[in-house]
């Protein structure tokens, strides 16, 4: 799917800087630089997006919330005291249609979680990163969820659907044989949610397939 065969968006939403999250050099050739495009305020994305022609650019930082067309998006902290590549990592949980949605595409630590039980209770449909990224000279240290984190995020907040999500990242030969492990799969996701959170479904949608949910009630 290119960014050409992309529907008319209501907004983008930016998880964190790295490469494969803030890919805004291919996302310029989208066709509607006026879409509301909500980055992480303090991070170098605001600027980079203005610089790629994105005119309407909102900075949204941590314990903050954002209104846009008929949603409300709400931003947290989702991994604070990890490495400088990962310094700006946010998860959201976004009101729309009286459902709640959260989405975490790397590593929401344990406070993220907590703050989002306390104001949310449960979630109704959570987008989950699954591939596990692992550092392999620093004897595999672990920056982003894998399948067994991702099901027990569902678990510890009552989600009722969960989509996996970024997994499919290829760093090429030569990270993939020296510096990064990155295993986790939406098989993998689907049988840890059906052992740690049974009362969780979940869909994995192929590039460019659309979930349509109905409105609460």
């Amino acid at each position: 799917m290119d960014v050409g065969d992309l529907p008319k968006l209501s907004a983008v939403l930016s998880s964190m800087n790295h490469y494969d999250h803030f890919d805004v050099r291919s996302f310029a050739a989208y066709r509607d630089p006026a879409v509301p495009f909500l980055t992480i305020a303090g991070s170098p994305q605001t600027e980079l997006a203005r610089d790629a022609g994105f005119s309407n650019v909102v900075p949204v930082a941590a314990g903050s919330s954002a209104q846009v067309a008929n949603m409300t998006l709400h931003a947290f902290a989702a991994n604070e005291f990890s490495p400088a590549v990962f310094r700006y990592e946010q998860s959201y949980v976004i009101e729309a249609g009286g459902r709640t949605i959260l989405f975490s595409p790397h590593f929401p630590k344990a406070a993220a979680i907590a703050a989002i039980k306390a104001r949310f209770g449960r979630i109704d449909i959570a987008l989950l990163g699954v591939n596990g990224l692992r550092i392999k000279p620093l004897l595999g240290r672990q920056l982003s969820m894998d399948p067994e984190d991702a099901a027990r995020v569902c678990a510890a907040l009552g989600v009722s659907l969960a989509i996996p999500i970024h997994y499919a990242f290829n760093g090429g030969w030569v990270s993939t044989t020296f510096l990064l492990t990155h295993k986790g799969t939406p098989e993998r996701f689907a049988e840890a949610t059906r052992a740690i959170t049974p009362h969780t479904a979940t869909i994995t949608l192929s590039s460019g397939q659309s979930l349509v949910v109905k409105r609460a009630g």
